[in-house]
């Protein structure tokens, strides 16, 4: 990079120089010196430093002298290149003649220095380079201009934590209640909880008792965050340290295996009812099978293999609901006739059909589904559930995964 030659356009002619009026000037030489100077300033251009003209010297390696006043040019923040191809920031300059002594806060001065090159900007004490070894606070609406984050934190007002999917929430959490029936807790938050937390988040919190527990927000109210905590946590009444919260899917550590986000009731039993009743509905005697949903999104699936028999020349029928009540059908959804038949046989029939329903349910509180069975055929001679054959499989997987 070389420096702008104040003397570019001395007329010249052999090695002597030419008053003016002696038309005989070196042309080629005053051409390649243009072209120098236009190389210059391309370098300038396109490495934004500019080579300093006059002679500089090594003091010590955070400092270095320049022939001089040029405090108006070394002004704090100022990014200088060395000899040896290295930068450094100025924090200082000042002039005692005759030179300048510039003082480095980031960077080494080489003891071989032979030339330095100034940074086109920052010029002045604002828009300043920071130092990228030193922590930086920034306020205000500002452009980061680098495309390369070289730390993994983050500090901003409102998201401060380790870039793993998990924001900290910087405010206090405590316990309000547990529900064990349904893996579910409720912690007290502070107010306007719903304009920064919404179902389907996860949270990660710290307990004495079992260390670091992971849940799913599963409802939110101004004060309060309803967590549904699955099969391997407990929320204790103790305190809550290092809260944070997530809105994706998988922050690093956080369980993804449905299987520990679900609530299941399972028999092996075999169940039955002889001689039912046309229009009864039967609870208890199938085992009084039942499952408690807990607040939020939930998918509900039954798996089971039900049985009904009819003597000859009768119409065979069957009927199998997941309900809200013990007595009535409530869902017509969770509801299927398992076993028919539409025609008077001579002889008796016997049906054992695997079922299977599904649906996912949206609940505003802790909800209990029962398993009911019915006929609608007076002369039916028995319904059952075959489970030891198939075992029956109740289930309530959170629909937030």
């Amino acid at each position: 990079m070389a420096v702008i030659d104040n003397n570019l356009f001395t007329q010249t002619a052999g090695d002597a120089n030419t008053p003016l009026g002696d038309n005989t000037y070196n042309h080629p030489t005053q051409h390649q010196n243009i072209d120098n100077e236009l190389n210059s300033i391309e370098d300038t251009l396109v490495q934004g430093y500019v080579r300093e003209s006059a002679s500089v010297s090594y003091v010590s390696s955070s400092s270095f002298t320049v022939s001089g006043d040029v405090t108006a040019i070394y002004t704090n923040g100022r990014i200088v290149r060395f000899s040896d191809e290295t930068t450094g920031i100025v924090s200082s300059s000042s002039y005692s003649a005759p030179n300048t002594t510039v003082n480095i806060i980031s960077g080494t001065v080489p003891s071989s220095l032979s030339y330095v090159d100034i940074a086109i900007l920052p010029k002045g004490g604002t828009n300043k380079i920071v130092d990228v070894g030193t922590t930086q606070t920034i306020t205000g609406v500002k452009t980061l201009n680098s495309p390369v984050i070289n730390t993994p934190t983050i500090t901003t007002p409102l998201f401060q934590g380790s870039i793993d999917g998990w924001i900290a929430a910087n405010e206090t959490w405590t316990y309000s209640s547990w529900d064990a029936s349904v893996y579910t807790g409720v912690i007290t938050v502070p107010s306007d909880a719903t304009t920064k937390y919404s179902v389907g988040m996860r949270i990660k919190i710290t307990q004495t008792t079992g260390g670091t527990k992971y849940g799913i927000i599963t409802a939110v109210a101004t004060t309060s965050l309803t967590v549904f905590f699955g099969t391997n946590y407990t929320l204790n009444n103790e305190a809550i340290s290092n809260p944070y919260y997530s809105p994706h899917k998988a922050p690093l550590g956080f369980p993804s295996d449905p299987n520990k986000w679900k609530i299941e009731v399972t028999d092996t039993t075999n169940r039955s009812k002889t001689s039912p009743t046309s229009g009864t509905i039967y609870y208890t005697e199938f085992g009084s099978i039942n499952i408690n949903v807990p607040i939020g999104s939930f998918r509900i699936t039954l798996s089971c293999l039900a049985g009904a028999t009819v003597s000859a020349s009768n119409y065979l029928s069957g009927y199998l609901a997941l309900s809200t009540s013990t007595s009535s059908v409530t869902d017509a959804d969770l509801k299927v006739r398992y076993a028919r038949s539409n025609n008077n046989l001579a002889y008796a029939q016997e049906e054992d059909n695997p079922v299977f329903l599904e649906k996912t349910l949206v609940l505003s509180s802790k909800t209990t589904y029962y398993l009911i069975l019915w006929t609608d055929w007076n002369a039916t001679g028995e319904l059952s559930l075959q489970n030891s054959s198939q075992k029956l499989i109740l289930r309530a997987v959170c629909a937030y995964l």
